[in-house]
């Protein structure tokens, strides 16, 4: 699977691509760019709010089909973790719709001071500044829903593994991990070298997460016009 850059570079494979991109230089970039952005829903879309205006109601009804399903029992479930949360959006407008008590895990102190008065909630009751790789879930978690969108694209594939065991161990006996991101529409990696987001083609992502110890248990694909197909998977844990 070939890698191709926004400024033009490209690589034969992901293998050689990781072996040219360090991690510490890649958070050290994303970090960069976004202590440029607004702590705002606009800063946290990119401008791009208009277009993905339906994100919402969608994963609304993607959760409510699980719960149909029987993946989820009920809702509202007792707690849920936004992941990559920015100042809330997602937050305030999904997860406290869906769970009872959420915490949010974002590695940005300002956007998560931000979202105090954005969210306006007092069923937040954790924010979390840490990166994927630093958050340690507390022992007593048990989270029914964890949301990651919009984010894995800053994890490196050395990470993903340890990030998405621990989330795993993180989980309720009936809890669900759902991803919700852009991916390519071939089998190829696009980086956005601006903030270092890899968006991944939608077999290497769930290939981490089986090997993570998760099972699928529900998939939807989201077209937008001019934008990158947005996956969003359903994952539990296996056995």
């Amino acid at each position: 699977m070939s890698v191709v850059t926004a400024s033009g570079a490209t690589y034969k494979n992901i293998e050689e691509f990781w072996a040219k991109h360090k991690t510490a230089a890649w958070l050290d970039a994303t970090e960069k760019y976004y202590s440029n952005q607004d702590a705002t829903v606009a800063g946290m879309l990119g401008g791009l709010e208009d277009s993905v205006r339906d994100d919402i109601p969608r994963s609304l009804k993607f959760i409510q089909r699980l719960h149909t399903k029987g993946i989820i029992p009920s809702l509202p479930v007792p707690r849920g973790l936004d992941c990559g949360a920015g100042v809330g959006r997602v937050t305030k407008a999904l997860m406290l719709k869906v769970a009872k008590e959420v915490h949010m895990l974002e590695p940005c102190q300002r956007f998560l001071d931000s979202s105090i008065e954005l969210v306006g909630s007092d069923a937040v009751t954790q924010r979390y500044c840490a990166t994927f790789t630093s958050f340690d879930p507390p022992k007593d978690a048990c989270y029914d829903i964890i949301w990651i969108q919009w984010a894995i694209g800053y994890i490196t594939d050395a990470e993903m593994h340890g990030v998405l065991t621990k989330l795993r161990a993180s989980l309720s006996e009936t809890g669900v991990l759902i991803i919700k991101d852009n991916t390519t529409s071939n089998s190829s990696y696009f980086l956005d070298d601006d903030d270092n987001f890899l968006i991944r083609p939608a077999i290497a992502v769930k290939r981490h997460a089986t090997n993570a110890g998760f099972k699928l248990a529900d998939h939807a694909v989201e077209t937008r016009p001019g934008l990158y197909p947005v996956h969003v998977w359903a994952f539990v844990a296996e056995g």
